[in-house]
């Protein structure tokens, strides 16, 4: 493709379009006058990576949302399964976050399996598509510790409700016979 690059000052586009185009016609002839902006064409060419970046904003936190719903649930199920455990060892003597830690372990365990697997994942496919660009940045192991870190946070949120509550309960509540 034959083009022409033509640098010009901020108020002078018409001008300049009219003097390219006389030169245009006097040494091209044959050839039709056609013309873009570059600031244009750039925006053209990463309209669609700024929709596929909307998409993927838009089910990453949609996945967080359900993955939180589901550790929700299992942290009910998990608390309900443990209450006459966890009251045995709060008769005992156990403190209230001893006994919200030994909760949170389970699931920190869980989520510290995941960041094992999903990080080195997550930085291959993200290598992969970064190369597709002249200028990219590198991912880094701050991303990925970041990233795991945030999941770890997001998670013992989620599941601090029902840490909380199954710790608070009075143990003779959940040591009576069902």
């Amino acid at each position: 493709v034959n083009c022409l690059l033509v640098r010009v000052k901020p108020n002078e586009t018409e001008s300049a379009l009219r003097s390219v185009e006389k030169l245009w016609k006097e040494y091209a002839a044959g050839y039709p006058f056609k013309y873009s902006f570059l600031n244009q064409d750039w925006e053209e060419f990463y309209k669609a990576e700024e929709q596929r970046g909307k998409v993927f904003n838009i089910l990453a936190l949609l996945s967080i949302f359900i993955s939180c719903l589901g550790l929700f649930g299992l942290s009910a199920f998990s608390a309900e399964r443990r209450t006459k455990e966890l009251g045995i060892r709060k008769a005992l003597g156990a403190s209230m976050p001893g006994l919200v830690q030994l909760m949170g372990r389970e699931f920190t365990s869980l989520v510290l399996v995941a960041a094992c697997i999903g990080c080195p994942a997550g930085w291959y496919v993200m290598t992969l598509w970064l190369t597709n660009y002249a200028y990219h940045v590198d991912v880094g192991y701050q991303t990925l510790l970041l990233a795991s870190v945030t999941c770890l946070l997001i998670s013992l949120l989620t599941i601090s409700y029902h840490s909380i509550k199954v710790a608070a309960s009075d143990p003779v509540q959940s040591l009576r016979y069902e």
